[in-house]
């Protein structure tokens, strides 16, 4: 496989950064008005809107901001910077994968076994590019030690970012009734 001869945290920077865009444009209707035109928006329709101008720091349009929802794939962006930070002058480390790093894999999978030698770089595009869960969990293992050390990770994370209304209970972004966020926290 060719890989780019970017090396380091400005290939993990790129990377994220990529996701991130795919992310949100996949999520997203995109939306171009100025503030003086979203009288006319119509959000009859929506669930839940949040739109804020950082330049300014004004609420554009809100409805529904602050109800709880279930954060699905978004829950990957905070994994995904939780992770980077942490790995990104490690890409070439290798991780012998164990049975207890996916013993609890749900959702897509790329199908890692026990035993498999794999590096950071690859189970990272595994993680963010390719959406497998096992490469998620032998990532938060690696990063924090367990799936529950991660968790907080992500949680305080989430806190000092202000995001009042979220809170993960995993970090692959399967749904469960306890994991939540807000429009406005997204």
């Amino acid at each position: 496989m060719n890989r780019p001869t970017r090396k380091g945290g400005a290939l993990l920077a790129t990377a994220a950064a990529a996701l991130c865009l795919m992310i949100l444009t996949g999520l997203f209707v995109p939306l171009t008005c100025s503030a003086g035109s979203m009288e006319s928006v119509p959000l009859s329709h929506a669930k839940g809107v949040y739109l804020y101008n950082i330049e300014n720091g004004r609420t554009l349009a809100s409805k529904n901001a602050d109800a709880l929802i279930s954060p699905g794939s978004t829950v990957k962006i905070m994994t995904g910077l939780i992770v980077c930070e942490a790995v990104a002058t490690r890409l070439d480390e290798k991780i012998t994968v164990t049975t207890d790093m996916i013993s609890s894999v749900e959702g897509r999978y790329a199908g890692l076994r026990a035993g498999t030698s794999v590096s950071v770089r690859d189970l990272v595009y595994m993680a963010f590019c390719g959406s497998y869960n096992d490469a998620v969990m032998i990532l938060e293992t690696f990063v924090a030690g367990s799936n529950p050390a991660f968790i907080n990770l992500m949680n305080s994370k989430a806190r000092s970012l202000g995001m009042s209304s979220t809170y993960y209970t995993n970090a692959t972004g399967v749904d469960n009734d306890f994991q939540t966020t807000s429009v406005s926290d997204l």
